[in-house]
């Protein structure tokens, strides 16, 4: 089942692109992102919140490498691959997730973390990988909303 031909897009989107600037000085390591990362929040009209996620691999080269941290949420999340492959590690099993595999659902409380299969890892030509991110609406205290994005 895909979440893609359900999600609804708009010219009034909010697209947040990651510009974060890091510096080798001191105590601090940092790079800089360059817009390697864009998150665009969508609507799904059964969903708590909604994320398209852009990742160009060629900007974050080197920085991609290092995976996110594990982390778990209060309601049932949904990710699918829509370009690319990504990698979606749930309570130390890593899945390889594909355009062709639809949505995944991650159960509340399992501790997960997802990130794009590097350059090697993608199909010849691409660069870009996106994916889509959502959560179920809950009454659960810390629901994930678009407020907290």
């Amino acid at each position: 089942m895909s979440d893609a031909k359900v999600m609804r897009y708009s010219d009034d989107d909010a697209v947040v692109t990651v510009q974060v600037f890091h510096s080798q000085k001191r105590h601090f390591f940092c790079h800089f992102l360059g817009g390697a990362i864009a998150g665009r929040l969508l609507n799904h009209p059964d969903r708590s919140f909604a994320l398209e996620v852009s990742i160009d691999l060629e900007r974050g080269n080197g920085l991609l490498e290092q995976k996110p941290p594990l982390h778990f949420h209060a309601q049932e999340e949904y990710i699918e691959a829509i370009q690319g492959n990504i990698g979606l590690e749930i309570d130390g099993r890593e899945i390889i997730l594909t355009p062709k595999d639809g949505r995944y659902a991650i159960m509340p409380y399992a501790d997960h973390r997802a990130y794009p299969m590097l350059l090697d890892q993608q199909e010849p030509g691409t660069s870009v990988v996106k994916f889509l991110l959502s959560g179920e609406k809950t009454d659960a205290v810390f629901e994930l909303n678009p407020p907290f994005f």
